[in-house]
């Protein structure tokens, strides 16, 4: 590569030096009393909602996706009524 060359190049990969010199990246935080960057994003709740495929009617569906934006919020609330209503048939 030519020193005058402002460009950098993309292609060169660590020495077998530099990979001895590495270390992982909360080794490098602690050894220089840092404090680690915070995660990004929103924290993990505590109960994660799960993807599932569910096959059904195609009016029903239509139904739901003419509410507008949100209607698979709506579609899980009423599914979480019904099955509260099964619950309590039990």
């Amino acid at each position: 590569m030519d020193p005058e060359d402002p460009r950098i190049d993309d292609d060169v990969s660590p020495t077998p030096e530099e990979w001895a010199r590495a270390e992982p990246g909360a080794d490098f935080f602690a050894r220089r009393g840092l404090v680690p960057p915070k995660p990004r994003g929103r924290p993990k709740a505590a109960r994660t909602k799960v993807a599932i495929s569910l096959r059904v009617d195609p009016d029903t569906l239509d139904k739901f996706k003419a509410t507008g934006d949100g209607w698979q919020a709506r579609m899980n609330e009423a599914l979480d009524r019904a099955a509260i209503d099964l619950e309590k048939q039990e």
